[in-house]
């Protein structure tokens, strides 16, 4: 990805990506969201999809980090 012009193209691109992704998360049926299925981060480890983006949302709205 080029480096953006302006904070507004910045922002516009975080979006864009945000909104791709999780719709990509929301098509992983409830059940496999748990598995471990994916490589850890460190050495011989596995990790979930749960693990991996480890978010929440807020009531109010938006994400919160865990």
């Amino acid at each position: 990805m080029a480096a953006r012009k302006n904070k507004k193209e910045l922002i516009g691109d975080i979006h864009t990506s945000y909104s791709k992704l999780r719709e990509d998360f929301e098509g992983i049926p409830l059940k496999l969201t748990k598995a471990k299925e994916l490589a850890g981060h460190a050495k011989d480890t596995r990790m979930s999809v749960c693990k991996l983006i480890s978010i929440k949302e807020n009531p109010g709205g938006g994400v919160k980090s865990l």
